[in-house]
């Protein structure tokens, strides 16, 4: 790829951060400008994520056919239109379609970029670059909630669409020197034949199951923050915006360090590292409350460990899981995202159904989620010795 592409990816890498980080704090916004439910506002977060995990299956094949240019340049398009419409939308559910056309939107973005550098690098050179380029676009990404923060506090979520829509705009201008890296080809776009193909595959199936479980977390956080930190501890936006920099910044920290420790361990122990700091934040959330310490030691201080280890993990589940498909990566890649996706929108769709505004409803969901992804790790490191011993 050429420099352009690269500067294009690293541009649209943040583009479901900002369509997240920009609404989170509107949400109570959102509740008094359509006299809805709590719950309803939550669901501007889920179904953006619905969208999002939806659009890869029908990403993924066409890009097979199409080529990964025209696919990505569709998805700034798209971006750009139902931002558009979101920012004129005069009622709740003219919005949440306008969010769920959002999603499609950057599922295409979001996978192209992804397909792009797989179908370049070999899995290490990926995991690095990966690592690299999370933390390049991390230090965009840093700064969203804190801008997302000061958008809401002085012109609302109307002007959060809009300037989003701007920058979709910005993005098209730099489309003409996108290069193609993929070959269009006629085979089957059948989705249970694909889905047969790439489930068939323990070790897919265990770098999915893990990624999507990090997801999980993220999208629960995402969905309860706002109402835990502002609702129930009276915290302001730039408080709101600073917490969630500092968990953007954790996340990058743990994207870099993946990437300079791919000289030392393979995909596989990167991971395992990664959940190690899953397991330690569910365990501190667990012992503060029991000490009925302040929110700073019971919620933002475990969350931010958690970030940090979902570093680890996105950089190296993203290349290493579609190793076993080096003529299908966009379609592997594409289930392993809709996979990913899909829970996370089912945890954000749970945390919006029980309501979670409360530290300790919060840690229960957070603790399941990580004793799940250690015990799948763990599955497979014992399949793996076991397959090695005479």
């Amino acid at each position: 790829m050429n420099k352009r592409s690269y500067l294009l990816i690293i541009l649209t890498w943040f583009l479901g951060n900002a369509s997240v980080y920009f609404i989170a704090p509107a949400l109570p916004g959102l509740v008094a400008t359509f006299h809805c439910t709590p719950r309803m506002a939550q669901l501007s977060i889920s179904i953006f994520l619905a969208g999002k995990a939806l659009s890869m299956l029908l990403w993924g094949g066409l890009s097979e056919r199409l080529g990964r240019r025209v696919i990505f340049i569709s998805g700034i398009l798209l971006f750009t239109a139902s931002n558009i419409l979101a920012a004129l939308s005069p009622n709740m559910p003219l919005l949440l379609i306008a969010r769920l056309l959002q999603g499609f939107a950057v599922g295409a973005t979001l996978l192209m970029g992804r397909v792009m550098i797989n179908d370049t690098q070999n899995e290490q050179q990926a995991i690095r670059q990966f690592g690299f380029l999370f933390s390049l676009a991390g230090a965009f990404i840093c700064f969203l909630p804190l801008l997302g923060s000061g958008i809401n506090a002085h012109g609302g979520w109307v002007m959060a669409f809009w300037v989003m829509a701007a920058y979709g705009f910005l993005l098209l201008l730099f489309c003409g020197g996108l290069v193609e890296t993929g070959r269009p080809s006629t085979q089957s776009l059948n989705v249970f034949e694909n889905a047969a193909r790439v489930f068939s595959n323990a070790l897919f199936v265990r770098y999915l199951t893990i990624s999507a479980l990090m997801m999980a977390g993220e999208s629960a956080f995402n969905t309860s923050s706002s109402f835990i930190l502002m609702t129930g501890a009276h915290y302001g936006f730039a408080a709101y915006g600073g917490i969630k920099t500092a968990m953007a910044i954790t996340h990058v920290l743990g994207t870099l360090a993946c990437a300079l420790m791919t000289r030392f361990l393979d995909s596989t122990r990167l991971v395992g590292l990664g959940l190690y700091f899953f397991a330690i934040a569910a365990a501190m959330m667990w012992f503060c409350q029991l000490l009925i310490l302040p929110l700073m030691f019971t919620f933002i201080l475990p969350m931010m460990l958690y970030y940090f280890g979902t570093g680890f993990i996105v950089a190296s589940t993203t290349a290493a899981a579609v190793r076993p498909f080096p003529n299908h990566m966009a379609i592997a890649l594409a289930f392993s995202l809709f996979c990913q996706f899909t829970l996370s929108a089912a945890a954000s769709l749970v945390s919006s159904l029980l309501a979670i505004d409360r530290v300790d409803h919060f840690m229960m969901l957070i603790s399941v989620i990580s004793v799940l992804a250690v015990m799948v790790w763990f599955k497979g490191k014992t399949a793996r010795i076991l397959r090695a011993t005479p």
